[in-house]
């Protein structure tokens, strides 16, 4: 009988974290990225208030990723998107201020929620995009787009 519980006990953990992982930057990672590499499905990405110049890559599902409303900014380096999400089922991004990306947010096939985040100044303000799903799901609160061309695409 002992066998047969812990089989289910373990079955039924398959695939779901037991534990989530709050990862902060830059305290235990110098960057966005290299905690993103290192989170595994529920973790939390905690970012520090200050400007982080790197366009990001999200590829795991379920993570948050969070910062301080108006205090952390991600800078892209104007040649691509500053955050992409490629693949993911869920993630959460919350209270980035996301800016000087060719687009501010690709999500490319997946699920994204973003919430208290500011897009703004997506390749001088001209031709650039805000926020480009791709055969996606993403839900906007409290959220602000400014000074990128062609907005939401």
């Amino acid at each position: 009988m002992r066998e047969i519980i812990v089989g289910l006990l373990v079955g039924l953990g398959a695939g779901a974290p037991l534990f989530a992982a709050t990862r902060q930057v830059p305290a235990q990672y110098s960057s966005i990225q290299a905690a993103l590499d290192a989170a595994a499905v529920g973790d939390t990405v905690q970012v520090a208030a200050g400007t982080y110049t790197q366009n990001l890559s999200i590829t795991k599902s379920g993570l948050i990723v969070q910062g301080n409303p108006g205090l952390t900014v991600v800078k892209g380096d104007g040649s691509n998107a500053v955050i992409r999400c490629t693949g993911v089922n869920s993630c959460t991004i919350s209270g980035l201020s996301i800016r000087d990306g060719l687009i501010g947010v690709d999500v490319v096939t997946a699920g994204v929620s973003m919430a208290e985040c500011r897009i703004e100044f997506c390749l001088s303000n001209i031709s650039g995009i805000g926020i480009r799903a791709q055969n996606s799901e993403v839900q906007l609160t409290d959220s602000y787009l400014a000074s990128c061309g062609r907005g939401i695409e």
